[in-house]
């Protein structure tokens, strides 16, 4: 799971640990439906921040289709640096 979230990971963990516990039960998708709510939303982006308005910006402003490779690095460069 590289690259995941650690706290994604756990909830993942809890979730099969609930399955494997009720697995003498009949009805898997009852169990399912009855497992606990995730305890946070997970985001990729805050979509009312300021960095995120100028990501977009810079993303709907770039021709993708006439970019060159370095020039595509570059702009991903550039939008990495918003980030930090």
């Amino acid at each position: 799971m590289a690259g995941m979230p650690p706290s994604l990971i756990e909830r993942a963990n809890e979730i099969l640990k609930q399955l494997e516990d009720s697995r003498e039960q009949s009805n898997a998708a009852e169990v399912v439906k009855n497992l606990s709510a995730p305890k946070m939303q997970l985001s990729i982006f805050d979509a009312h921040s300021a960095t995120f308005d100028e990501i977009r910006n810079l993303l709907e402003n770039a021709d993708i289709n006439r970019l060159t490779p370095v020039e595509a690095l570059l702009k991903l460069q550039e939008i990495k640096a918003k980030l930090k």
